[in-house]
């Protein structure tokens, strides 16, 4: 397969899984503005919430796995062939400009990692605030960069 169809294909990939976790995040703001008129409807709600973090947690997963291995595809596409792991994509994909957030990146693998190895409910609210907050504007970013390098016909 050559490495533009390949770099193209795991990017549509990533946008099918983005598109998901865009979906997650949208639903799991909505569902935290709720009123609760007692209290165990809070803890129903409570409930529900931690489920859709945890569902959302799991997108983030899969979607920073296809990141990396997007920036890792397109590299190789562009003649970089020595990268090993998410790193050393990420360095790449900072040196073609396809980020210029290389902390943000890292963090976001580091996470990833993390929340994969061991499951702690403050460790899964830290990493729920980050997706939304810093890690989500990150990723939509980087689907427009890429998509900027997809030929139109």
């Amino acid at each position: 397969m050559s490495t533009a169809i390949k770099w193209q294909q795991r990017f549509f990939d990533f946008k099918a899984a983005l598109d998901k976790l865009v979906i997650a995040v949208e639903v799991l703001k909505d569902s935290i503005d709720y009123e609760e008129e007692d209290e165990e409807e809070e803890e129903g709600a409570e409930a529900i919430d931690e489920m859709l973090k945890e569902g959302l947690i799991h997108r983030f997963e899969y979607t920073c796995e296809l990141a990396w291995n997007v920036m890792k595809d397109y590299a190789e596409f562009k003649g970089r062939t020595d990268i090993k792991d998410a790193r050393s994509a990420i360095a790449e994909a900072v040196k073609l400009e396809l980020t210029d957030s290389a902390d943000v990146w890292i963090d976001i693998i580091e996470n990833r990692k993390l929340i994969t190895q061991t499951y702690n409910p403050e460790t899964a609210d830290e990493i729920y605030d980050k997706i939304v907050n810093n890690y989500y504007p990150s990723l939509m970013a980087f689907e427009e960069k890429m998509d900027s390098f997809i030929p139109t016909s």
